[in-house]
């Protein structure tokens, strides 16, 4: 495993920070529209957020794929596209 850089991880705890205060938002649109027609892109976007998140843990784990720290940076840019 390689361990992330101080960019990397000053990133990650701002997503991290960034993802709790969007899930309030959500959690606050279903409470008032228990029918979450409006939820729906906001949650796929938070999914594909994820999918992003856990390409950048592959990478560093060397999961699937070797330690790229360009591939890293492009996801991690992704991740916040997506949030």
């Amino acid at each position: 495993m390689k361990k992330l850089d101080e960019d990397n991880l000053d990133s990650l705890r701002e997503l991290t920070e960034l993802y709790i205060m969007v899930k309030d938002v959500i959690l606050f649109g279903e409470e008032s529209e228990p029918e979450m027609k409006s939820d729906i892109q906001a949650i796929n976007e938070l999914r594909n957020g994820f999918d992003h998140l856990m390409r950048v843990f592959a990478s560093c784990f060397e999961v699937e794929r070797d330690y790229n720290p360009k591939y890293i940076k492009k996801h991690r840019k992704s991740i916040w596209a997506c949030i």
